[in-house]
C-alpha cells in the first residue's frame, strides 16, 4: 500500500471516528431566534430602583410576548398563554442591558432578552400550540405598480415602491429586501418581466440581492369615475427556491378623501403579515413526535461532508443527527425530526441543502446547494 493511499485511509477513518457520534443540531441560529432585542424601556417611580425594577419586569414580559408572536400563527394568539413575572422566570435564560440612563425617578433602557427553547417549546406543547422556528433566508420584494395603463417598477414616481422601501425591514421569520432600483436593476429585469413572472430574470435579480427568492407585489390603482373613491387592488405571488408556488389577491378600497400613499401602506402591511403568516403555516412543527428518515449524501471530498453536517446543525426541525455510514463516495445518514418532509425540505433549503425523493434510489437524497 503506498504512503498516499494510507495517508487518505487514516484521514477517513479519523473523520469517521468523529463524525460517529450523534450529532445535535445546534444552536447559534436556533438560539438566535429566542434572543429578542431592542425592548425599550422607560419607567417613572417614586425611585429610581424601584422604575428599574418595574421596568426590566415589564420589559422582559413584553420580550417572551413578542418571542411567543414571532412563532405562533396568528390565528392561535387566542391561546397564548398569559406572560407575568413567574412564566418569565422559567422560560428566561438572561438578559443584558444597554444605553441606561437614571434621574428623577424615571428609568431609561434598551434591553435584549435571552430566552431557553426547551422551556418556551413545553410552555406552548401544553397549551397545544405548534411553532415554526424556520427563519428564512431574505426574499426580493419586486413592488410591480399598475396606473393609468402604464407597468411600472424601477420609473418615477412609483408610490407602491416608495411604501416598500418607506417600511421597516420586518423582524419575524421572513425577511424581506427592497431592492436599491438603480441602473443595474434595471439592467436585470423589467417591469413588464417582473409583472409577466419570467423566472429567468426573477432568478437573476434575486442572485444579485443573495436573496432565496422574489416576491411580485403587484398594486393596480383604480378610481370610480363617479365618487372619485381609490381602490388598490393587489396581488403577490412567490419565485423561487423552496416556494409553496401561491399567489393572494386582495382590495383595499378607500374614501374620495383618503390619500392613496396610506392606503397603499395599509396594504403592505397586509401583505407582511399574510406572507409572514404563510411561511409559518409552511413550518409549523406539531405535537405528532418525531419523525424518522434515513438519507443519502452524495460526497465528492471530505471537506463536502463537513459542509453538510455543518449545515445540517443550522436546521431547527432536526433533533438528532445520526452517521450510520461513511465512504468516499457517500455518507448515509439517520435523522430525527419533528414536522414532514415538506417541512423538513423547506427548512434545509434556507441552509442551502436540496433534499428530493429519488425513485431509481428508493429513498432520499440530500445534496449541497450552492457553495
Amino acid at each position: 500500500m503506498s504512503d498516499r493511499r494510507a495517508l487518505i485511509i487514516r484521514v477517513w477513518v479519523v473523520a469517521t471516528l468523529l463524525a460517529v457520534i450523534s450529532i445535535a443540531p445546534a444552536a447559534a441560529d436556533i438560539l438566535s431566534l429566542y434572543t429578542v432585542s431592542d425592548i425599550a424601556v422607560d419607567e417613572r417611580a417614586s425611585d429610581e430602583l424601584a422604575a428599574k425594577t418595574r421596568g426590566i419586569e415589564q420589559a422582559q414580559q413584553a420580550a417572551l410576548q413578542q418571542l411567543l408572536e414571532k412563532i405562533t400563527l396568528l390565528d392561535d394568539f387566542d391561546r397564548l398563554p398569559d406572560i407575568d413575572a413567574a412564566v418569565v422566570q422559567r422560560t428566561i435564560r438572561d438578559y443584558a442591558i444597554r444605553e441606561e440612563k437614571f434621574g428623577g425617578g424615571r428609568y431609561v433602557a434598551n434591553l435584549s432578552v435571552r430566552f431557553k427553547r426547551r422551556a418556551v417549546r413545553e410552555l406552548l406543547r401544553a397549551r397545544k400550540v405548534p411553532i415554526a422556528e424556520t427563519v428564512s433566508r431574505s426574499v426580493l420584494v419586486l413592488p410591480v405598480y399598475r396606473a393609468a395603463g402604464s407597468i411600472l417598477l424601477w420609473d418615477e414616481p412609483n408610490p407602491w415602491f416608495n411604501a416598500w422601501a418607506n417600511r421597516p425591514t420586518p423582524t419575524g421569520l421572513l425577511p424581506l429586501t427592497v431592492p436599491l432600483g438603480d441602473y443595474s436593476d434595471v439592467a436585470v429585469i423589467s417591469a413588464n418581466q417582473a409583472h409577466n413572472g419570467s423566472e429567468e430574470h426573477l432568478a437573476a435579480i434575486a442572485k444579485k440581492y443573495d436573496t432565496i427568492g422574489t416576491l411580485v407585489t403587484v398594486a393596480e390603482l383604480v378610481v370610480d369615475p363617479r365618487s372619485g373613491s381609490p381602490t388598490i387592488e393587489i396581488s403577490m405571488s412567490r419565485f423561487g427556491k423552496a416556494d409553496a408556488g401561491r399567489t393572494f389577491v386582495r382590495s383595499f378600497s378607500g374614501s374620495a378623501e383618503q390619500d392613496v400613499d396610506n392606503l397603499l401602506a395599509d396594504a403592505v402591511e397586509a401583505l407582511i403579515i399574510r406572507a409572514e403568516e404563510d411561511w409559518k403555516r409552511d413550518n409549523l412543527q406539531r405535537a405528532t413526535g418525531q419523525q424518522q428518515l434515513s438519507i443519502v449524501v452524495p460526497l465528492i471530498s471530505l471537506s463536502s461532508w463537513l459542509t453538510v453536517r455543518e449545515r445540517m446543525t443550522r436546521v431547527s426541525p432536526i433533533i438528532d443527527i445520526r452517521l450510520v455510514r461513511l465512504s468516499v463516495k457517500e455518507a448515509l445518514v439517520d435523522l430525527k425530526y419533528s414536522g414532514g418532509p415538506d417541512q423538513l425540505r423547506l427548512s434545509m433549503a434556507q441552509s442551502d441543502l436540496d433534499l428530493e425523493f429519488v425513485r431509481d434510489r428508493g429513498g432520499y437524497v440530500l445534496r449541497l446547494g450552492r457553495p
